[in-house]
């Protein structure tokens, strides 16, 4: 099961997701420093934000989401069942297919 750290942008007027960092430099880092940040149009009130983090998540990569730290912080480290490197291949090709879309 892999994980990740990310930072997480709520009530943001569009819905997006950034890589910061390459897995390879964001290992030689802190451990706690997110690889990727995403903006979500959700406020952050009753858990909104945070299901609808591991809905788009989920969606994007195809595999299922869920946040394991963080639920009350803008920083989360979230798990999924694949490998770091297959879960953010499948975020990439989720978000080609989302913007195809448009």
């Amino acid at each position: 099961m892999g994980q990740i750290s990310l930072q997480v942008v709520p009530n943001s007027s569009v819905q997006a997701l950034e890589f910061l960092a390459p897995l390879a430099a964001n290992r030689n880092g802190p451990a706690s420093a997110p690889i990727l940040k995403v903006r979500l149009k959700q406020k952050a009130q009753g858990g909104r934000a945070n299901l609808a983090l591991e809905k788009w998540l989920s969606a994007l990569s195809g595999f299922p989401v869920r946040i394991v730290r963080g639920h009350a912080g803008r920083r989360k480290t979230v798990a999924f069942s694949r490998p770091e490197e297959e879960f953010l291949q499948g975020l990439r090709a989720g978000l080609a297919r989302e913007q195809e879309g448009q």
